[in-house]
């Protein structure tokens, strides 16, 4: 790339360190023209990704604009595979916006959202799978979240995809072959020897598919779904699990009217936990808008806790729940709240006993949470986690295409077998990167933020 661009690194707002980062063929002159070193003789004797002390100034009078680091990392073996110069400076914003105004003027250009990362693409440094995982690793909201991104950044997607699309290469490249050259009667992956490459590869790709629900937790969390009828402790439960007055608690029915939600990281696992109102019966208009809302929530959450009060007998209200509970597949907790006092209930089913007000039984339900959690994020052994909708939808594609091969290996002409296997080929190479049009490729890096 010709030109040369420039962006804060460090996140928006006050801080003890903000970072200006430069990459391009003037990336080196221009952090000259704007550092004056403390020490003489400084340019002489510059190497790479060494820290050097001194001041940012402003070109034209050399007048101090703040105590700065300077850094230059030498292309190919930088982030961008450019040269890339970093000005470490105090965090203020008039500080960064200074010097960069500075270096604007000197021709370096603003960079766009996400463009470093792509040059880091573009020049080979990372495949488009790990350029995505640098997305995931600043969003990160839980350790769990953090180790898929981080396995995804040391290349394991891109070994497993790029595995299977040799396979569809070697295949595609005899066919080509084949049929450019039939007088040469190649005879290499005839139809035998093509099917047993193409079920491993869907076997490969199946196998992949099946992690998406897993990795997707791992990025983005569980919602955790508090439901139960008015007054049974629902938000007594979550300012408990939160360990902070969160939501309103009064003993009068019908208090939440409304969702809350909070996130709470178990262990290493991000969780939003929300709060809902009370399912019941009701001719009040509000709170039956507040039901609606509350039988939405159940449908959408990943997990369900249900929680039912111990101090006052079954009611027609939470056999309604219990009902509804019998309809879902996704995993449910039944709590017993309020055990602290005198008991008039009896359990039509097994339930976690907890009080919400004096604690018994928090831990017992946070482990049974973080079990439910397990059961949906173990992955296969050495098998990578998609995490991503595009991923799927590609992979899905490709699968297609080799399920369609597969059935026509015996009866279509080889020319149209070719099609097949090229765009099950294509489909992969969008994911890692080695098919890509300059639209998707763009749409992809204005994820970023602008530093990356």
């Amino acid at each position: 790339m010709e030109t040369t661009i420039a962006a804060i690194a460090t996140a928006p707002g006050i801080g003890g360190v903000g970072i200006i980062r430069l990459s391009g063929p003037q990336a080196l002159a221009l952090g000259k023209a704007v550092f004056q070193p403390a020490k003489p003789n400084f340019f002489a004797r510059l190497q790479t990704n060494h820290l050097y002390y001194g001041y940012a100034v402003r070109p034209i009078n050399r007048t101090v604009i703040d105590e700065t680091l300077f850094v230059y990392m030498q292309g190919p073996r930088s982030f961008t595979g450019e040269d890339v110069v970093e000005l470490q400076t105090h965090g203020g914003y008039l500080v960064l916006q200074s010097i960069l105004e500075e270096l604007y003027a000197l021709g370096a250009r603003p960079a766009d959202p996400g463009e470093y990362s792509k040059r880091a693409f573009l020049n080979g440094r990372l495949d488009l799978t790990q350029a995505e995982a640098i997305i995931d690793i600043i969003e990160a909201n839980s350790k769990a979240g953090l180790d898929a991104a981080v396995a995804q950044l040391q290349g394991k997607l891109k070994i497993e995809l790029t595995g299977i699309n040799q396979k569809l290469l070697r295949i595609l490249s005899y066919w080509e072959a084949a049929l450019d050259f039939p007088e040469d009667e190649i005879t290499d992956y005839q139809v035998k020897d093509a099917r047993t490459e193409i079920l491993a590869s869907m076997a490969q790709l199946q196998e992949l598919l099946r992690t998406y629900q897993k990795g997707k937790i791992l990025r983005e969390g569980l919602s955790l779904a508090i439901i139960g009828k008015p007054n049974v402790g629902k938000s007594s439960l979550l300012n408990a699990l939160l360990g902070e007055n969160r939501a309103i608690v009064t003993s009068i029915p019908g208090t939440t009217r409304d969702t809350i939600e909070e996130w709470y990281n178990l262990d290493g696992f991000a969780l939003k936990i929300i709060d809902s109102a009370g399912i019941h019966n009701t001719l009040d208009q509000v709170e039956r808008l507040g039901v609606e809302k509350s039988l939405e929530l159940f449908q959408r959450a990943d997990l369900v806790c249900a929680v039912f009060d111990t101090s006052t007998p079954m009611t027609k209200d939470d056999d309604d729940i219990l009902l509804l509970l019998t309809k879902t597949t996704k995993p449910v907790i039944l709590v017993a709240n309020k055990v602290d006092k005198t008991s008039n209930w009896q359990p039509k089913a097994e339930f976690l006993s907890v009080s919400a007000k004096n604690g018994t039984g928090l831990v017992d339900l946070l482990a049974e949470i973080k079990d439910r959690i397990l059961l949906q994020t173990v992955a296969p052994i050495n098998t990578p986690l998609l995490t991503r909708a595009r991923h799927v939808e590609l992979l899905q594609r490709a699968y297609l295409h080799l399920e369609d091969l597969n059935q026509a290996l015996e009866i279509l002409p080889l020319d149209f077998l070719t099609i097949d296997l090229r765009s099950a080929w294509q489909a992969i190479g969008e994911v890692t990167g080695d098919a890509l049009t300059d639209n998707l490729l763009d749409k992809i890096f204005k994820e970023f933020c602008l530093g990356k």
